[in-house]
């Protein structure tokens, strides 16, 4: 992982770290099934990937 982390540029790193934190907080909330975080997570990362690849 450090080797993936270094080769990233800071933006890259600011959105991956937030995806991450984002993924803890919810991980964090007892009452939400893992089912339902995954699927709130797909959907958070795939418009956080797809705007990093439209270059917003």
């Amino acid at each position: 992982m450090d080797g993936r982390v270094a080769a990233m540029s800071v933006d890259t790193k600011e959105r991956y770290f937030a995806v991450l934190s984002t993924l803890v907080g919810k991980l964090e909330e007892a009452e939400k099934s893992l089912r339902d975080i995954a699927q709130e997570m797909i959907a958070e990362a795939a418009s956080t990937i797809l705007l990093d690849r439209s270059g917003v």
